[in-house]
């Protein structure tokens, strides 16, 4: 997990690994993706992370507090 950049963005790196960045609280910035992306917005927002021991739920919410990119990511075993 990142910050730091002005957008939302969800990536899949080789080898599984999950990158997100979340942002966007201050001015955002155009943004495009590339094939390891899964989601990417140029809008105001940040990430919420609910963790459990079998999965991860990642949801990016924007500022009027709706839900613009939901995933779960599930514990390998």
């Amino acid at each position: 997990v990142a910050g730091h950049e002005h957008h939302l963005e969800h990536d899949v790196l080789e080898g599984g690994l999950h990158h997100f960045i979340s942002g966007a609280g201050s001015e955002v910035r155009p943004v495009s993706g590339n094939t390891l992306t899964r989601y990417a917005a140029s809008e105001h927002g940040f990430l919420s992370l609910s963790i459990n021991r079998d999965a991860v739920q990642c949801r990016f919410v924007n500022d009027s507090g709706r839900i613009v990119y939901d995933t779960g990511i599930r514990a390998a075993r």
